[in-house]
Parts: C-alpha cells; structure tokens; sequence
C-alpha cells in the first residue's frame, strides 16, 4: 500500500435489491485543474476479487488529478448478486451506480469517461451504447 494518506471512500448502491460497490479516489483536495473529471474503470473477469488489478493503474491516474471510480462488477468483490458476465444486470447496474454517484458527488456527466479492461471493455462499450447521455469519452 502506499504511503501517503489516501482519499479512499467505498461507495456502495443498490440495484435491484442487490449491493453495488465501488472504490473511489476523491481529488477534491488535490491543487489542479482536472479535479472535476471522473474517470470510471471497470475490471475485467478476475476470479480473486474485482477492482483491485486496476488499482494501482487507478492510482496513477489519481495522482495526476483525476476522480477516479472502480466499480465491482455483479457477482464480483463486495457487490452482491450473480455474475452475468457483460449481461444487462451488469451494464444497468453500474450506470446506476455511476448517475447517482455523479448526483452525490456534483460531477456533471460532461466530465465523466469509462475505461475497461478485458471483459470490462466490453462493459465500457455497452455502457456508452446504453447511456451515451452518462459519458463524456470512453
């Protein structure tokens, strides 16, 4: 682990009775001008946790200024439910997850981008191609 003090914060929401985590790295206290802008990653199949293989990319890109957001896919880490590998639970569940975080957290839809790995890149196509009006790249 790192040691700098860390704005860690688990972020958790519900869809369809079932908890949907999710890391987040605030930047609300870094200096520069990117601390409005969310970056979302989405892990890929990874039986020994979720977001955690993408923490340390996550991480770099944190300290460049960025907000950045590590969804764990249904099935996966701490979110409850049945892994439908890229399946509509999965894509519905995580624009869930990321409008009403955004809704929290006062980020604009404008300053949001989704980036996945393996499996999670296929999450990040559906999303844009679902809900075009949450993203702003991917």
């Amino acid at each position: 682990m790192h040691s700098q003090n860390l704005p860690l914060t688990i972020y958790s929401n519900v869809y369809k009775n079932t908890s949907v985590e999710a890391l987040y790295l605030s930047s609300k206290n870094l200096q520069n001008d990117n601390g409005d802008r969310l970056l979302v990653l989405i892990h890929g199949f990874n039986r020994f946790g979720a977001w955690e293989h993408l923490y340390p990319f996550g991480y770099d890109i944190w300290q460049k200024g960025y907000a950045v957001l590590l969804p764990s896919q249904l099935g996966f880490g701490g979110s409850g439910g049945k892994a439908d590998y890229c399946g509509p639970d999965t894509v519905s569940s995580i624009a869930d997850l990321v409008r009403n975080f955004a809704a929290e957290d006062g980020i604009h839809f404008s300053k949001i981008a989704v980036w996945g790995a393996s499996r999670g890149a296929i999450v990040s196509a559906l999303l844009i191609a679902k809900y075009p009006e949450l993203f702003a790249a991917g």
